[in-house]
């Protein structure tokens, strides 16, 4: 067995590797739901933000959530990390600026910038959720936009199996709940 101490003892002094996923899985009891994080339960205590992280931490925040994504967004990743903080990352749906849902090139355009940023940030430690679109009910009026969303959450999950996909609506009621569960079930 003395052999095997230097083999031990060097693993042990390997650096643990950055770009490991921590998973983020959503549990259902009954009725309710709970969020684990590394197999751990994990409680959101956050807010939107992309500035003033360390006032956010010092306040007892663990998490913050983003807009967008682009490539600056790992910067941003290794800053909540270092913080503590984990990131729902945000990927903006376009609206209200001549892009069209009903228009398919448009569509696969989005989707494949969508699958390059989660394969580009996918197995970062601060990622918690991706979320896709920010009230896109507001200014994306067409029925395809629902189909869109129901894309992108299947795309987040084919690349990223380890994190939960959410979006971000303006206001919700029943109906509308009913809706987006049969339009997007791919959405956590």
């Amino acid at each position: 067995m003395s052999f095997l101490l230097p083999i031990i003892s060097a693993i042990y002094l390997l650096p643990i590797a950055a770009d490991v996923p921590v998973p983020t899985k959503l549990v259902k009891s009954g009725a309710d739901f709970s969020l684990l994080r590394g197999g751990k339960p994990y409680y959101v205590k956050g807010a939107g933000a992309e500035t003033r992280l360390e006032e956010l931490k010092r306040t007892g925040a663990n998490s913050v959530r983003t807009w967008g994504v682009d490539d600056k967004t790992g910067a941003f990743l290794d800053k909540c990390h270092a913080l503590g903080l984990t990131v729902t990352v945000g990927y903006w749906m376009r609206k209200n600026d001549g892009f069209s849902y009903k228009n398919a090139a448009m569509r696969d355009e989005q989707a494949a910038d969508f699958r390059k940023r989660v394969r580009q940030y996918k197995n970062h430690p601060a990622v918690l959720f991706w979320s896709v679109g920010n009230e896109v009910e507001l200014g994306a009026e067409s029925p395809e936009v629902w189909d869109q969303i129901e894309r992108l959450a299947k795309i987040a999950k084919e690349e990223d199996p380890a994190h939960p996909v959410m979006t971000v609506l303006a206001d919700m009621w029943p109906e509308k709940m009913a809706f987006i569960r049969e339009r997007c079930p791919s959405l956590d």
